[in-house]
């Protein structure tokens, strides 16, 4: 798992970009093979001293992480309107679903990571002069490198999302055609320059 993780991460091209509490994030993937599986890579906003890091995945499992993701949606939409309907502006409870299909990886003197993550996500309300915000929020727990303990454990990455359009927009990131477009084009301006 380290080694494949690795040489993913050192193989991967940008292929989409969003923003985390007004900071760019970058979603890479590496090139999918003859069966069209590849690993994706989604920055997260560091909650330690990596200056970046964050999720990634096999391809395989991107239909089971939506449906997580789905199900995230559902309940979001359905819990602002419950804490809109009776005043909360003080709450946090997290969703019922399994993002164990996560990696992490973090920078710290180079590419590390951690197969063991088990990522959660939380529905928080808080009020801030007067502002309420209804927010998900997906995070990582530590990260310890892989292939040495002796590193320093990362203290994780966070994705807060204060709005549904924000959380669409992070869920279209798992689209293939993303994938698909990036290294078409690749290949395409590859052919353009032949032996």
């Amino acid at each position: 798992m380290f080694f494949i993780g690795l040489c993913s991460l050192l193989s991967q091209e940008q292929i989409a970009s969003f923003s985390l509490l007004g900071k760019e994030m970058m979603v890479k993937a590496e090139e999918p093979d003859d069966k069209g599986d590849y690993w994706l890579y989604i920055d997260g906003y560091p909650l330690g001293s990596s200056s970046s890091g964050g999720v990634y995945l096999s391809s395989k499992k991107i239909e089971k992480i939506l449906i997580q993701f789905k199900e995230i949606r559902t309940k979001y939409i359905e819990w602002t309107s419950t804490a809109k309907e009776n005043n909360i502006t003080d709450f946090s409870k997290e969703f019922s679903v399994d993002l164990s299909d996560f990696k992490g990886y973090f920078d710290y003197g180079g590419w590390h990571v951690d197969g063991s993550i088990s990522p959660s996500a939380s529905f928080v309300v808080t009020e801030s002069e007067g502002n309420i915000s209804y927010c998900v929020w997906i995070y990582t727990n530590a990260m310890q490198s892989s292939s040495n303990q002796y590193i320093d454990t990362e203290k994780g990455f966070v994705f807060p999302f204060y709005s549904l359009d924000e959380l669409d927009n992070f869920i279209s990131l798992f689209d293939k055609d993303l994938v698909d477009k990036n290294f078409d084009n690749k290949q395409n301006i590859d052919n353009l320059f032949k032996d």
